[in-house]
């Protein structure tokens, strides 16, 4: 995966000199950080590198759409399934998921609702990432498995789920249109029976205006953290070009494959798939890149 002379994966810790220290506690003081992401859903990221000193631009370059018509109607079907007792796992990979599906379940007649928010709660449930586990904890559920620190991923949701229950039961999957097949398939290998449905459209954020472009253009970023492979093809059709000078970190293998596919030169991947894990990559990797030019140059 090496993109760059000396690009590496980075771990969360590392063993450091007092001097090296300082050089990472400091690494992104003055720094302009953009993370293409709405301020909502930015917030603990923005906070991590601002701990660091860093100037953080956020901007939405998603926008995220619950589902209509047929595709809501066969959310509805499933729900009266899950009500029925006919489904033992439900699967969430994305802190949207849970929302999305919970706005579906708002959009029955109010018994309907309470019947299918009540069936859900009994279902055992598994997750992708920490993020999804806090938001499905908000909604009531008590998440059975959690995808491992080290595969935050569909991968890592299928390995887990192998060993914590009987491949023959079924799970209800609400997932993303641009959802990879990875999970669903790999779970009907493991022979459980899954109903894998759309509950929300990841789309192009609206139009930034013409105050937000023309600070995006005015204050050029040390760094750009891209925490999706659609937050890397949003940005680049909303803004343009991506300042050349600017540090690309990427959360993981997939956001990196979409960045270097358009063109961008890749510098920081985590080891772990977590927006933790990616702004800790990010400081190291700035941190080492100072404390070995400032060692050269004594």
């Amino acid at each position: 995966m090496v993109t760059r002379p000396g690009c590496r994966r980075y771990p969360l810790l590392m063993c450091l000199s007092d001097s090296q220290a300082h050089a990472q506690n400091t690494a992104l003081r003055g720094w302009t950080v953009w993370v293409p992401r709405a301020k909502e859903q930015a917030g603990a990221m923005s906070t991590l590198l601002s701990t660091y000193g860093a100037h953080v631009q956020s901007l939405p370059t998603i926008a995220i759409e619950p589902v209509t018509g047929a595709q809501r109607a066969a959310i509805h079907d499933a729900l009266a399934e899950v009500i029925a007792g006919k489904y033992e796992w439900v699967v969430f990979s994305s802190a949207n998921a849970v929302r999305t599906l919970h706005t579906a379940v708002n959009t029955l007649p109010t018994s309907d609702a309470e019947h299918a928010n009540t069936a859900l709660l009994r279902l055992n449930v598994a997750v992708v990432g920490a993020k999804t586990a806090a938001v499905a904890r908000e909604y009531g559920y008590d998440p059975t498995v959690i995808a491992p620190r080290q595969a935050y991923n569909a991968e890592g949701v299928v390995a887990a789920l192998g060993v914590a229950a009987d491949g023959s039961s079924r799970v209800f999957l609400p997932r993303a249109d641009i959802a990879t097949p990875q999970l669903r398939e790999g779970l009907r290998e493991l022979g459980w029976q899954v109903t894998d449905l759309v509950a929300y459209h990841t789309v192009l954020a609206p139009e930034p205006s013409d105050e937000v472009r023309a600070l995006f253009h005015h204050v050029q970023p040390a760094a750009i953290c891209f925490t999706s492979a659609s937050t890397v093809r949003n940005m680049l059709a909303l803004m343009g070009d991506i300042p050349q000078q600017a540090i690309i970190a990427c959360i993981g293998p997939k956001t990196q494959q979409a960045a270097q596919e358009a063109g961008l030169v890749v510098s920081v991947v985590p080891e772990v798939a977590s927006a933790e894990h990616l702004v800790e990559a990010l400081v190291h990797y700035v941190a080492q890149r100072d404390y070995c030019a400032d060692e050269g140059g004594e």
